[in-house]
């Protein structure tokens, strides 16, 4: 990857992209693009950025009852028997939903969407999109203690695989491998040929 001037990764450098469709645009780096969810890179407010951002939550979109007549309707479902998930009895109650214009704009969601188990009772919460946006972000920041915590993650992950490598130490003599002593901080040629011994290994 081309370097700026200062010997900086542009890589890492954040631009402005703008969406050919929608006009909207976006702040982000080519790392950060690359990795994004739909629900960073696709316009605000738009219905698309609606159910990417559900959907990343592990939600599904209600919206809000269209009229006082129907949300009459949905306070009764919701006072009554919920019914299994696989039921979704707020469906067949003649409930007519709107989807929020807005993403200040508040609307339900069904919270346990994703879950394995049917027979659980739907769960609803009353959320803005742009809430659970800043939510989404919030949860991407790296702060000290997720830091530590992944440090301290990798690091029992890595004296594993080392005890791993030591105590198949013949093997790794068979396919040409690396000293495990020089993966403690590795070169990009150690790193290469830790590659390409693994790559041996899976063709045996």
């Amino acid at each position: 990857m081309c370097q700026l001037p200062g010997d900086v990764g542009i890589q890492h450098e954040r631009f402005y992209w703008q969406d050919s469709t929608t006009g909207e645009c976006v702040c982000l780096s080519l790392l950060e693009l690359r990795g994004a969810k739909d629900d960073l890179v696709l316009s605000e407010g738009s219905v698309e950025a609606l159910h990417a951002v559900a959907d990343e939550m592990g939600y599904d979109v209600a919206g809000f009852p269209a009229t006082r007549d129907d949300e009459a309707l949905f306070d009764e479902y919701r006072q009554g028997s919920l019914g299994a998930l696989r039921e979704r009895r707020w469906e067949s109650a003649g409930i007519v939903f709107t989807k929020p214009v807005k993403e200040s704009e508040h609307c339900y969601f069904l919270a346990n969407a994703g879950v394995e188990d049917q027979e659980q009772e739907p769960r609803f919460v009353w959320r803005s999109v742009a809430t659970l946006r800043a939510h989404l972000r919030n949860t991407r920041v790296a702060t000290a203690a997720k830091i530590r915590t992944e440090y301290e993650t990798r690091s029992q992950r890595n004296l594993k695989a080392f005890a791993v490598f030591e105590a198949n130490w013949k093997m790794r003599r068979h396919v040409d491998g690396v000293d495990p002593d020089y993966l403690r901080d590795p070169s990009a040629k150690a790193l290469a040929r830790a590659h390409e011994a693994r790559e041996i290994l899976i063709k045996l």
